[in-house]
C-alpha cells in the first residue's frame, strides 16, 4: 500500500496530484466571497447591519474582531486577514475584475515560500554562527547584512524583485505578513 499526502491528492493533475479540491481552502475561498463583499461594500441588507455592529465605520482592511462577536464572524475576519494582500486599493487582486471563488481557491493554493517563512535558509549571517561566513555584507544591495529578516523583507532591491515577479505572475501579496 502507497500512503499519499493529502496536500499532494490536492495538489493540481499538472503537478502531479489528484486534482482534488482541498474541503477546507475551498470553504475558505466561499467565506472569501463575504470578504468580497465587505470590501466592495456590496449593497446588501446583511453587510449594512455587519458594517454598524461590528466594522462601526472602521476601515475592513485594519479590523481586527472583539472576543464578544459571534464565531462564524470571528472565521469572516480571521478570513479576511488571509485575503488582505490580495486586495489591492479594495480591487481584487489590483484589477477591475470582481473576487470569484474559484480565483480565490486558486490564489489560496498559491505556495509560499516556506524557506524565507521559517527562517532557514543559509544566509551569511547563519553561516557565520555556524563558523562559516567571515563577511556578513548581502552582495545585492551592499547596504546591511545578509540575514533572514534583511534578505526577505528589507531589502529594497528584493523588495523590487518581489513586486515585479507579482506583477508577472497576477499574484499579490505583503512580503512583511510572511514574517508575522
Amino acid at each position: 500500500m502507497v500512503y499519499v499526502s493529502w496536500d499532494k491528492c490536492c495538489s493540481s493533475k499538472a503537478e502531479g496530484g489528484l486534482g482534488i479540491k482541498s474541503a477546507k481552502t475551498w470553504n475558505k475561498a466561499l467565506l472569501g466571497k463575504y470578504v468580497w463583499w465587505i470590501a466592495s461594500k456590496k449593497d446588501h441588507l446583511w453587510i449594512k447591519w455587519v458594517s454598524s455592529v461590528y466594522l462601526k465605520d472602521c476601515y475592513w482592511a485594519n479590523y481586527s474582531s472583539l472576543n464578544d462577536c459571534s464565531w462564524s464572524w470571528k472565521k469572516i475576519a480571521h478570513i479576511m486577514k488571509n485575503f488582505r494582500p490580495a486586495y489591492v486599493n479594495d480591487l481584487w487582486l489590483g484589477n477591475s475584475s470582481a473576487y470569484t471563488t474559484k480565483e480565490g481557491y486558486k490564489w489560496l493554493r498559491v505556495p509560499l515560500p516556506n524557506v524565507a517563512v521559517l527562517g532557514r535558509l543559509l544566509t551569511k549571517d547563519r553561516l557565520a554562527h555556524m563558523g562559516g561566513s567571515q563577511d556578513l555584507t548581502w552582495f545585492l544591495c551592499n547596504s546591511s547584512n545578509e540575514d533572514h529578516g534583511h534578505l526577505f523583507f528589507a531589502c529594497h532591491f528584493s523588495n523590487r524583485c518581489v513586486l515585479l515577479l507579482q506583477h508577472k505572475l497576477n499574484i499579490y501579496f505583503d512580503p512583511r505578513e510572511l514574517a508575522e
